[in-house]
């Protein structure tokens, strides 16, 4: 006989969990909810989440509008893990101990002296559907919606008109705005999303929106009727920047979570024990301070730090480690070339790039905090997984640190052994039996690349060509092409580590 299935995480089995349940009435959070999260993935529910966590069980005015409503647009898949166990799951945090990246059998159950379980609560509310997101944003107590999307999910994905249809019934309810609160890795997060949104609201009431009605929110069929107007007066949208390294979830996670707390848990997350969050001031919004984020007038500076000595150096050990045959980042930080390269990298040409430019003392202090974060081997982050999007992400990773430093006059190899690694993944994956790219622009990059010919100066030229990764006016630097045909050759010539090695 088999077996009996274990229990399943839900609310009437917490009191006999081995560790502490939420510490507050869930129902009463519930009735408050006020904030909407578009998407519910494992970052948000590992970090926005988490901050509404420590909100709620803090209780009394700071708990005020910290529940969540999670809306699933598209596959409702993580609605339909979270439905049956009412919101509730559960959070792995990870510190930079041991651990093992893709390791089986009873070392998958074996809890680290590092690692701290906790059932979220905070997750109040789950809908699925543009229809019934739009109704959540519309909702009276509903004071932030927040997103974590990449900058071309905010024009091509679902998330610009649910916004708008939902804020069109707010409009048409007599309800005043909310906060819209980007947390993902766009440059200028909030300021993409309102361009995204009023170029959206401008057509409403043409047919376009959520659930291809625009939410039913009615309109002229000649197109705007004031909305984006009333949008732009009523509605903020505060830039962030968000800090938490948050792997897929595996199945070593849930035998993790069966092992120790005694149930079966759809949709653990796990997260290191870092996290920060920048967000730029906004009237109204939950008060994410009192649990550890940061309000700030401007979060330019906070942004450019994070993109570039954690974002940057992610992005470094991704391409390098990837051909050099390492399968994970934390494999990629402990090896000492490429370790030694990006504690060079960050230190010597990143940290002049900030405002203020950070001391070498301080710059190198922080390059061995981030591979400290990033040689944690229980994340389990794939180089091939970080080295996804590169024409998306390397603009604001390296491209313009890069373009800093040429037009200070200063040398930039590092920077460029970055982007000739990331020009190489590309050409191995373009190769007939080579692995997949993952990008936005995948057809057009192989395109680029095979039409090309041989030799590093033609591939530069075929992927400066085809992105912008680099500004136009610095890709044509004689300088900066120079560079990148040389890390180029290097890596042909020597191989990652060799490479990194000779520019460390």
């Amino acid at each position: 006989m088999r077996p009996p299935a274990p229990p399943r995480l839900r609310p009437h089995v917490l009191g006999r969990l081995r560790a502490a349940p939420p510490g507050y009435d869930r129902a009463a959070a519930a009735a408050a909810a006020g904030t909407v999260h578009l998407g519910l993935g494992a970052f948000a529910r590992a970090h926005l989440a988490a901050y509404a966590e420590d909100l709620l069980a803090a209780g009394g005015d700071a708990a005020a509008g910290a529940g969540i409503v999670g809306a699933s647009l598209r596959s409702g898949s993580v609605t339909a893990a979270l439905e049956p166990q009412a919101g509730l799951y559960t959070e792995i945090t990870s510190g930079p101990g041991g651990g093992s990246s893709g390791g089986g059998g009873s070392d998958d159950e074996r809890l680290r002296v590092d690692e701290r379980l906790r059932v979220i609560g905070s997750v109040v509310g789950l809908v699925h559907g543009e229809g019934a997101a739009a109704d959540a944003i519309a909702a009276p107590g509903t004071r932030a919606v927040t997103l974590t999307v990449t900058e071309t999910g905010y024009r091509s994905g679902p998330t610009a008109a649910v916004l708008v249809a939902g804020l069109a019934r707010r409009r048409a309810a007599g309800l005043g705005g909310v906060a819209v609160v980007s947390c993902d890795n766009v440059a200028a997060n909030g300021r993409v999303a309102r361009a995204a949104v009023l170029e959206r609201a401008e057509r409403h009431g043409a047919g376009a929106g959520a659930d291809g009605d625009d939410g039913g929110t009615g309109g002229s069929a000649g197109g705007d009727d004031g909305l984006a107007a009333w949008i732009a007066e009523h509605v903020r949208f505060p830039s962030s920047v968000v800090d938490r390294i948050v792997p897929a979830t595996t199945d070593a996670d849930r035998r993790l979570v069966l092992h120790h707390l005694g149930v079966a848990d759809a949709a653990p997350v796990r997260g290191e024990a870092h996290r920060s969050w920048v967000i730029e001031r906004a009237p109204g919004l939950p008060a994410w301070d009192r649990a550890g984020a940061l309000l700030v007038d401007d979060v330019t500076p906070w942004e450019r730090r994070k993109l570039r000595t954690v974002n940057g150096p992610h992005s470094a050990l991704a391409y390098l480690g990837a051909l050099a045959g390492l399968e994970t980042i934390d494999r990629a930080a402990t090896d000492p070339a490429l370790a030694r390269f990006v504690a060079a990298l960050v230190a010597d040409e990143v940290a002049t790039t900030l405002e203020p430019p950070l001391p070498a003392a301080a710059a190198s202090d922080l390059a061995r905090a981030t591979l400290v974060r990033f040689a944690d081997a229980s994340l389990g982050h794939r180089c091939a997984q970080v080295a996804a999007d590169g024409s998306q992400k390397l603009r604001q990773r390296i491209g313009d640190p890069l373009a800093a430093r040429v037009g200070a006059g200063e040398r930039v190899d590092r920077l460029a052994l970055v982007l000739g690694a990331w020009m190489a993944w590309v050409a191995r994956c373009s190769a007939p039996a080579g692995p997949p790219l993952v990008d936005p622009l995948a057809e057009r990059l192989i395109d680029a690349v095979r039409r090309a010919s041989a030799g590093p100066p033609a591939l530069v030229d075929a992927l400066l060509g085809a992105t912008d990764v680099l500004p136009a006016e610095v890709a044509d630097e004689p300088a900066v092409r120079t560079a990148l045909i040389r890390a180029l050759a290097l890596l042909d010539e020597h191989g990652p580590r060799r490479a990194a090695e000779l520019l460390s």
